[in-house]
């Protein structure tokens, strides 16, 4: 266990002289799909180290996202929630409307698990409104069947 902790911190102190977006992926996909399902604790400290060591607004959005997913998968909505809108305050500021829309989509289905149904329907048209503006018209089209499955939920 110290081991393995030990290792991900020097890899994600050498990642953070190069910005390597391919590395990233690699660390982001592993934490997301299998060490969070075997060490929860492990998995919440490398979306913490991805988050300190990003150098951009898409980083950093997709760091916080990755923690608020972990939370959200341990059942506290509420922390989650708290990721996600900082990640949006970080997205916001960029023409990134792929990674806003699905921000806003994940802050809709959390609030509407919450059964904040106002906030729910804020975030659902923000996201809807947003891949509007997304060029790959195949992401904004799957991005747009999201968010009406998500107003059938609602």
């Amino acid at each position: 266990m110290k081991k393995s902790v030990i290792l991900i911190v020097l890899f994600f102190y050498s990642l953070s002289y190069s910005q390597d977006l391919e590395a990233f992926n690699r660390v982001y996909s592993k934490t997301y799909l299998e060490t969070a399902q075997t060490d929860f604790k492990t998995a919440m400290k490398v979306a913490d180290s991805l988050y300190k060591i990003s150098e951009t607004p898409l980083l950093k959005t997709r760091s916080l996202m990755l923690t608020a997913s972990l939370l959200k998968q341990s059942g506290d909505v509420k922390k989650s929630i708290e990721y996600a809108l900082k990640s949006g305050e970080i997205i916001g500021e960029t023409d990134d409307y792929s990674w806003q829309a699905k921000v806003y989509g994940f802050l809709a289905t959390q609030y509407r698990l919450l059964k904040l149904h106002d906030q729910s329907r804020k975030y659902l048209e923000k996201a809807f409104e947003i891949s509007g503006n997304i060029e790959n018209p195949k992401s904004a089209n799957n991005i747009k069947g999201l968010m009406l499955q998500e107003k059938a939920y609602n």
